[in-house]
């Protein structure tokens, strides 16, 4: 029987190159790699892990040429006749119980400029000089059509106005021949809450209403534009205005009444 002469001299005893400390950290090292070798790169497309943080900290950053506002869109400024102040303050109320008078007053001095007599009949609406209690203007509203006819310091101006959910009315300005104004309604939910424009579509007036629940405060004229803060341009947007201001009041009393009695 033959026998192999290397297994006779290692069968029952352990061979010198299997028991020495390298051939057992050889195989150690197939079954446990080492946790300090080299880790492989990712993957094409596989997620990237983020760099460490400089030692010293991030260099400073450029910023940007124009500084960005804190609010507000840069693309659309504000327009001018959004943030302008008015030039002249004008408080309409009625001046007795029976709402068959309105007074104006300068909101500024307190001194009152006009009278308004108020009638059923034509001309509905008289305005008076309060220092000399002349007549400088009548209204005459039409009974089957939305128009007044307005005649100021023996100059006619007509209105029609646009029945609509935001009524408004245009016309050609007599004391500033270049210009053409139109009262319009801002709120379909606030009936005394309007402005004029011109024909770029600037404001130059508007009538807040009053934020009282009296019945006496109507509202404030704001006159926007200087060359109509005194003389015929102040007198033609304050009769304009509230010629059209007492329109949308008495039609909103019609309109009431007749909800309440229908």
């Amino acid at each position: 029987m033959s026998f192999d002469s290397t297994e006779e001299k290692t069968r029952g005893f352990s061979h010198p190159i299997y028991s020495s400390h390298e051939f057992k950290m050889s195989q150690q090292q197939q079954h446990c790699p080492s946790h300090y070798e080299p880790v492989p790169p990712p993957y094409a497309g596989q997620f990237q892990p983020m760099p460490p943080n400089p030692q010293y900290g991030y260099p400073p950053q450029p910023y940007a040429s124009h500084p960005q506002p804190l609010m507000g869109n840069p693309q659309y400024p504000p327009q001018s006749h959004h943030t302008q102040n008015a030039t002249r303050s004008l408080k309409v109320e009625f001046s007795s119980l029976s709402t068959r008078h309105m007074a104006i007053n300068d909101a500024g001095q307190g001194s009152l400029l006009c009278t308004v007599d108020l009638h059923n009949r034509n001309p509905q609406m008289e305005f008076k000089n309060a220092a000399t209690n002349n007549t400088i203007a009548t209204v005459h509203m039409r009974t089957f059509k939305p128009e007044m006819d307005i005649k100021l310091h023996g100059r006619d101006i007509h209105l029609r106005v646009n029945r609509s959910l935001k009524p408004e009315t245009t016309y050609h300005s007599i004391a500033l021949p270049t210009m053409s104004f139109t009262w319009k309604t801002s709120s379909a939910w606030k009936y005394l809450t309007f402005e004029c424009v011109d024909q770029n579509n600037v404001t130059v007036a508007r009538f807040k209403a009053a934020s009282s629940f009296s019945m006496r405060k109507l509202g404030q004229l704001d006159i926007l534009i200087p060359q109509a803060t005194s003389g015929a341009a102040m007198d033609e947007l304050m009769l304009t205005g509230v010629s059209f201001m007492y329109y949308q009041y008495l039609s909103h009393i019609r309109s009431t009444t007749v909800a309440v009695t229908a």
